[in-house]
């Protein structure tokens, strides 16, 4: 075999495939940072880069009376058969299974687009909510502006008839009550046409950061990506840590 080139050496030059190795490798610890508690966290310790593959180092904490642990989010490309499996002298390693399956199907290895997707959503949601309040402002400020114009037609009939049926007058607005309202209108309705600017303008840039987004998650749902699983029998003294060795298969 020949001689490894270890990722230490960070300017030892790599071919297109081993850096594709490389991301492969590093892609998984994003996925599993966003894992619940009840899986294993485990982190990328080592990776060395073969001619068509890699051998990736993972290490894992393992609470004390621990009976099993399960590393899950693993990428598809892993070579069953180069798995190796060693801890601290504080715990007995037994037998160990490999499940294959989609990623929808497992939860916890969720996409790291899925989040961010959830939260763009969520904020264009709160974008529309507020515009929909301002269309309300909007709609009661044209109604308070029509209070005292003029009043034609049927409108006008009904309105004289109710006066003098009742034999009351309304009274007609100071000058300076008309000048108060018109400023009042005038400011309100400036303030809540500048802001539905504000958030048409907020609600394209989130649309436009949202687009890229789903359209990556749909081509990684297309090709219906699959995760491994490694669930390890073993009897834990004591806190310590597990090691996982695995090769990754390259393009």
């Amino acid at each position: 075999m020949p001689h490894p080139h270890s990722l230490l050496r960070a300017f030892a030059p790599l071919s297109l495939g081993g850096l594709a190795l490389w991301g492969a490798a590093l892609s998984c610890a994003h996925a599993q940072d966003a894992r619940p508690a009840t899986d294993a966290t485990s982190r990328i310790a080592r990776v060395t880069v073969y001619p068509g593959s890699a051998t990736v180092e993972r290490v894992a904490r393992v609470s004390a009376g621990a009976r099993s642990l399960t590393i899950g989010c693993l990428p598809a490309s892993i070579d069953a058969q180069s798995l190796q499996i060693s801890a601290d002298p504080a715990v007995r390693v037994g037998e160990f299974n490999v499940l294959t399956e989609d990623r929808d199907v497992a939860a916890a290895c969720a996409s790291p687009l899925d989040g961010r997707i959830r939260e763009l959503e969520d904020q264009i949601a709160g974008v529309k909510a507020e515009a929909s309040a301002l269309q309300l402002v909007d709609g009661y400020l044209r109604g308070v502006a029509g209070v005292g114009g003029a009043v034609t037609g049927d409108d006008a009939t009904a309105a004289a008839t109710t006066a003098t049926a009742t034999n009351t007058r309304i009274a007609s607005p100071t000058p300076a009550q008309i000048t108060a309202t018109a400023e009042v209108l005038r400011k309100s309705g400036q303030d809540a046409f500048a802001r539905t600017h504000q958030l048409k303008r907020k609600q394209e840039a989130l649309e436009l950061a949202l687009k890229p987004l789903v359209a990556e998650r749909d081509r990684v749902a297309s090709q219906r990506a699959r995760v491994v699983s490694v669930s390890i029998n073993l009897a834990a003294e004591r806190d310590a840590e597990l090691r996982l060795s695995y090769q990754v298969r390259g393009p």
